[in-house]
């Protein structure tokens, strides 16, 4: 039985996914999404979440210090090229430098969820939990059992890349048949990557949007308890009387 990890899990900050037991590229990845979620903040002038923009942006950017290596996620990253071009790639990776340490910041619910599956990927493909590349890639392409994670991701990638996550199944199953880790299941490999994952059919972001840029909230709100009063139906019902017209309503539907 795998060991519990030594931080809280499913991890609510950076830091607690840090201290959970991962591969040095796996450990760089993360760090690379935190400097990336922290850079883009500071350009929105908004407070920095590690989502899952950022979770594939630090593995693209790992998998480009590794490409020509067996590795998985510079193998990957030669792969998503090809589809995307080496332009979407520049656009969506981490910054090539950063000024101090980005690791204590948040998690999204969904950057949550995608480590979450990454561990239970690790578990039910090896001996332990530890969490290697191919593990975050998997989760944040074809996390199993997650239609939620599942419908966030095709939004994100389709968004920042063009293309359905889907489409790099076949090449991330490739990689590791051609670099097969030790002690994994490759039978369990090919199982999870050939299913069918069904996105939920609903608006899922990344992260709850609570900015209020127009500053409308409390118009809107206003309008809809104006809309709500008692009175406002009977003076609808009196004008509308007194023109000849239905003395009801309108349906908004």
């Amino acid at each position: 039985m795998a060991e519990a990890p030594t931080a809280p899990w499913p991890p609510a900050r950076l830091d607690d996914a840090l201290a959970a037991e991962l591969s040095a590229t796996t450990r760089r990845a993360l760090e690379a999404a935190g400097a990336m979620a922290a850079n883009e903040a500071s350009a929105r002038g908004a407070a920095p979440v590690v989502g899952l923009r950022a979770l594939i942006g630090g593995l693209v950017t790992v998998g480009e210090r590794e490409r020509g290596s067996p590795l998985i996620a510079g193998a990957l990253v030669e792969a998503l090229e090809t589809l995307v071009g080496p332009e979407r790639i520049a656009a969506n990776r981490a910054p090539t430098e950063t000024r101090g340490s980005a690791t204590g910041l948040p998690l999204s619910p969904r950057a949550s969820d995608a480590l979450a599956a990454a561990r239970r990927l690790a578990e039910r493909t090896g001996p332990h939990a530890r969490i290697a590349a191919r593990h975050l890639w998997a989760a944040l392409i074809a996390p199993p059992e997650a239609p939620l994670l599942s419908a966030a991701l095709r939004r994100i990638w389709q968004r920042d890349w063009g293309i359905d996550p889907q489409v790099l199944r076949a090449p991330l199953l490739a990689a590791m048949e051609a670099n097969p880790g030790a002690s994994e299941d490759l039978g369990a490999w090919r199982a999870i990557l050939g299913e069918t994952v069904l996105a939920a059919a609903a608006f899922t972001p990344d992260a709850p949007q609570t900015d209020d840029a127009l500053n409308r909230r409390g118009d809107a709100r206003r309008l809809a308890e104006l809309a709500c009063l008692k009175t406002t139906r009977r003076r609808w019902r009196s004008g509308c009387s007194a023109t000849g017209a239905a003395a009801s309503p309108p349906s908004w539907r």
